[in-house]
């Protein structure tokens, strides 16, 4: 399996096992219910919160990468050693955020047009190793991996909000947000030992 394609499989996992989560989607459908949004309004804003989301990750990934470029520049195999290094590092950060997570309640009922504004704009940080990893392959690999991540954000946060209109998506409302950090952080930890033994 080459490189591009591990961390394109690594990416759709990042990025859908982050949407499911209630704490994106949840706000998203109850200001909605309670703003009387119609379904068509009620799908746009959430492909829009899904891109902005995505939008402000790719921005805070591609600035670690310009700063990793800049500070060893002469030494980029050091950089993609980094990439595997922080995958571990933000994976066990996901770890430790869900086993905070698991102590505290969620109270969704709180949430205004505001917060859920906040939340999307709030960059989710599994991206950064992934684009740390991603310095051998070319640019237009590297462009490739930020738009599927975009795209399939939108489309999960999007898919979500759907199915919880119809009442389908009940189960998942009860998911405890840790429990996806801890997928999120497994995801890394899987993508850093596969990179270490290819």
């Amino acid at each position: 399996m080459t490189l591009f394609l591990i961390l394109l499989l690594s990416l759709i996992l990042l990025a859908t096992f982050h949407m499911i989560a209630p704490d994106h989607w949840v706000p998203i459908s109850l200001v909605s219910s309670v703003r009387k949004f119609s379904h068509f309004k009620k799908f746009s804003f959430s492909i829009i919160i899904g891109a902005l989301h995505a939008f402000t990750s790719v921005l805070v990934a591609l600035l670690a990468l310009a700063i990793g470029l800049l500070l060893i520049r002469s030494f980029l195999s050091y950089l993609y050693d980094a990439g595997e290094i922080m995958l571990v590092l933000v994976g066990v950060y996901f770890i430790l955020n869900g086993l905070h997570e698991s102590k505290e309640e969620s109270k969704f009922e709180s949430f205004t047009m505001h917060s859920v504004l906040v939340i999307s704009v709030f960059p989710d940080f599994a991206l950064v190793p992934i684009m740390i990893s991603s310095v051998p392959l070319g640019i237009i690999q590297v462009i490739t991996l930020l738009i599927v991540f975009i795209i399939v954000s939108s489309f999960s946060l999007t898919l979500i909000v759907f199915a919880s209109s119809f009442g389908i998506a009940g189960t998942l409302r009860n998911l405890k947000p840790s429990y996806l950090d801890y997928l999120v952080g497994a995801v890394l930890f899987i993508t850093a030992a596969i990179l270490r033994f290819i």
